[in-house]
């Protein structure tokens, strides 16, 4: 079980830094702030 919430927290830490590329990349400032909703929402997870 242990080995289980650090594989999850890992693929949650991964998902969150490729959100973070398309906060800096973001084509339009809509796809930024959906990028830093989906960070905060994640980071309650």
């Amino acid at each position: 079980m242990n080995s289980f919430i650090t594989i999850a927290g890992v693929v949650l830490i991964g998902l969150m830094l490729l959100v973070l590329v398309r906060v800096i990349k973001g084509p339009t400032v809509i796809d930024r702030l959906v990028a830093v909703n989906v960070i905060g929402t994640k980071s309650i997870v």
